[in-house]
């Protein structure tokens, strides 16, 4: 009998250490689970961190870049205004020296034709002159004719 209760004693001490060791083994299971647990909620949680870093430097990259083409188009905008004004001031300025050239140029043509005109009318006045001095010349010879035949 000693024998067996010796054996029962071995076998009730082998099954609380087994249930001891199994006891053991869920707790470190679990702990182990509770960790791996966790660490996977950490990854996750800095995974979603990274990512919406990344969302938000994509997004403000796309921002930067939305601003850089704005200011730039603007820019060329701005220069192709400029270019029109620059343009229509320079055909303004254009226009207004054709202007004056006409002007200069009428006067000048003017002038001249005024010039000929007085010479013209010099000439005209020089030959009534003659004319008148001609006829007066004519006047006294015919009346120096008509003495003459008086005479006679």
């Amino acid at each position: 009998m000693k024998s067996q209760k010796f054996t029962e004693e071995v076998l009730n001490r082998q099954k609380s250490r087994m249930m001891k060791r199994d006891a053991l083994q869920t707790k470190i299971n679990k702990r182990l689970q509770n960790l791996a647990g966790k660490l996977e909620k950490e990854k996750i949680i800095e995974e979603k961190k990274q990512l919406k870093d990344f969302n938000e430097k994509l997004a403000e990259d796309k921002r930067v870049m939305v601003e850089a083409f704005t200011k730039y188009f603007d820019d060329q905008i701005t220069l192709t205004r400029e270019r029109i004004e620059e343009e229509k001031r320079n055909k303004r300025i254009m226009e207004q020296a054709e202007n004056k050239t006409m002007a200069q140029w009428k006067q000048d043509v003017n002038r001249k034709q005024k010039r000929k005109l007085d010479k013209l009318l010099n000439r005209l006045d020089q030959e009534d002159v003659r004319y008148e001095v001609e006829n007066l010349d004519l006047e006294k010879m015919e009346e120096k004719l008509i003495k003459m035949y008086k005479k006679y």
